[in-house]
């Protein structure tokens, strides 16, 4: 059997963004010129695609397809750049399923990734006292990904599915010095980033009815050439683990659910030029308690963050970039405690 799917899309985006930056250096404010601190950004971007899924025998399916995205960017203001962008994005994935509840795929795609138009503009970090310069000449990075992942059902509402994948990053975006001197995003190189990761939903009937659990959880590792220092080194804003997990009890005789999630802590780096920044945030529990009880209504009472939440941020300083000497660094510990909030959701 022979199954064909064609579809197309058009999209417009546009951004206009004007900066006025000055620092107090001890006698006034003294102002800063940033590259492209006026900007504006239009992207009028189009794919077309067709996919074809080919039933090889019983329990064997082929599954291709074909993507063509073309985009023009245009950029005026302070540094004016105009790019015509075309790319291919291929797939395919062969599927055995065993039996009706099992299957294993392995499938190769590739993807482009999306522009942020913000990054085409300057901007400034606040929290940091970090100014960026915009890029005009921003091109979105590219990502070809293998994977081999196996699901299996069983019994009323059991899951599990486990993937493992390597994913190749083509003019990966990071970030560097603009020949204006301003630290901005812009293509520093070539990427690999791989890991496994499992998504399970655990039926409790026969300890509590109506109750489940739900894990998620992801290892990951990454390496790319630093262009600054040239050694090897991890992909920016890749924590190496994550792991959600909620506990949820359905009361049908009462119309309302209640549970308790947690987020395990998370980790990543951030390599700027002259800077590596190291974020942590802590474990938190969450817990709810939901209802459609109230006529005509959905109302949910949530307590996010029942521990607090934890928020560390270290930075390490190096001059004259991250290739030179340590020259310092700067820690920042962040707490907020719980939030609890009421909403009343009714569809009109």
């Amino acid at each position: 059997m022979l199954r064909p799917e064609l579809g197309m899309e058009i999209a417009y985006n546009r951004l206009s963004s004007t900066l006025d930056y000055s620092e107090d250096n001890g006698s006034g404010l003294t102002p800063i010129t940033l590259a492209n601190a006026n900007s504006r950004v239009s992207e009028l971007r189009g794919e077309a695609f067709a996919n074809v899924t080919l039933r090889l025998g019983k329990r064997w399916t082929l599954e291709s397809g074909m993507a063509f995205e073309l985009s023009r960017i245009r950029v005026t203001g302070d540094a004016a750049n105009e790019q015509s962008l075309s790319y291919w994005k291929p797939s395919a994935a062969l599927v055995w399923s065993p039996r009706d509840t099992s299957q294993l795929r392995l499938g190769i795609r590739r993807t482009v990734d999306q522009l942020d138009f913000g990054d085409f503009a300057a901007s400034v970090n606040q929290a940091d006292g970090r100014p960026l310069g915009g890029n005009a000449q921003l091109r979105p990075a590219r990502v070809t990904r293998a994977l081999a992942r196996a699901d299996h059902r069983w019994g009323k509402g059991g899951a599990l599915a486990v993937e493992a994948y390597h994913q190749w990053h083509q003019g990966m975006l990071g970030y560097l010095l603009l020949p204006t001197g301003d630290e901005a995003l812009g293509t520093i190189g070539n990427a690999r980033q791989w890991g496994i990761s499992t998504q399970a939903t655990l039926p409790l009937d026969g300890a509590l009815r109506g109750a489940r659990l739900t894990l998620d959880g992801t290892l990951r590792g990454s390496r790319m050439r630093d262009p600054v220092t040239g050694d090897n080194r991890k992909m920016d804003d890749i924590a190496p683990r994550s792991l959600s997990a909620e506990f949820r009890h359905d009361v049908p005789k009462l119309r309302s659910s209640w549970g308790i999630s947690y987020t395990a802590a998370e980790q990543g780096d951030v390599f700027y030029t002259g800077e590596r920044l190291t974020w942590r945030d802590d474990a938190a529990f969450d817990a709810y308690v939901e209802t459609t009880a109230l006529a005509g209504f959905k109302t949910t009472l949530r307590a996010s963050a029942l521990n607090g939440q934890d928020y560390h941020r270290l930075r390490r300083f190096y001059s004259p970039s991250r290739a030179g000497s340590y020259s310092g660094q700067e820690q920042r510990n962040q707490w907020e405690g719980a939030v609890v909030s009421l909403t009343l959701a009714r569809a009109l």
